[in-house]
């Protein structure tokens, strides 16, 4: 699954209730389909895995998917968003160097007062 090839098997579509239901439970289908595809097992069959009792062990959506969800966040801020902003302050902070010695009139700022 984490190499795409079974991607063929989720046809969902990305809207879908808060709780994750419908991913949850196809995951746990092609999980559970794999593990008998690779015992010997006939498809489809849940057995000798189910994909509730023995994948799902029967958690429940509510917790499964909003925990997936919070791990997919943390990998992309910190495989991705936190790189991205320390390469921004090191550009940021170079052109700071760059232009230190430039003397620049200050702007002043006319705000409307408070009512």
């Amino acid at each position: 699954m984490i190499e795409g090839k079974l991607d063929d098997h989720f046809p969902l579509v990305i809207w879908q209730t808060g709780s994750g239901t419908q991913t949850n439970m196809n995951a746990n289908e092609v999980i559970a389909n794999r593990a008998i595809e690779l015992l010997g097992g006939a498809l489809g069959s849940k057995k000798p895995i189910h994909p509730n009792d023995d994948v799902n062990r029967s958690q429940s959506s509510n917790d499964v998917f909003p925990t997936a969800m919070h791990v997919a966040e943390v990998e992309q801020i910190e495989g991705r968003l936190r790189p991205a902003l320390e390469a921004l302050r090191g550009v940021l902070d170079a052109k700071a160097h760059e232009f230190a010695d430039i003397v620049k009139i200050a702007a002043r700022i006319f705000r409307t007062p408070p009512r």
